[in-house]
């Protein structure tokens, strides 16, 4: 995966393959995204396999792709955040999230 994932400890007590959701999840998300948004995104991997997305010090949400339930948590504006097994429908919440929240302080 062209995205680099870091273990939320070390040494991590399980090893993740990134799947195909994720490469598949994580591509459309950038694709979304201005090219200094991009680089500034961290990807930190959980003991049960859900990524936690950051871009530049501030959580954009959770997603969980490992396994056989999947999920997503998306941030909202008052820091009270919402859980959806659809995920893919929900990437623009997290590009307008991003756009709105997190690009005027780059």
């Amino acid at each position: 995966m062209k995205y680099p994932i870091k273990y939320g400890v070390n040494p991590p007590s399980k090893i993740f393959d990134v799947n195909e959701l994720e490469k598949n999840f994580f591509d459309v998300l950038y694709s979304k995204l201005p090219e200094k948004v991009n680089t500034k995104i961290n990807l930190i991997r959980m003991a049960n396999g859900t990524l936690l997305v950051e871009c530049k010090g501030f959580c954009i949400g959770k997603i969980k792709l490992q396994g056989n339930k999947h999920d997503m948590q998306i941030i909202t504006k008052n820091d009270t955040y919402v859980v959806y097994e659809d995920f893919i429908e929900h990437i623009n919440e997290w590009v307008k999230y991003i756009n709105e929240e997190i690009i005027k302080e780059l």
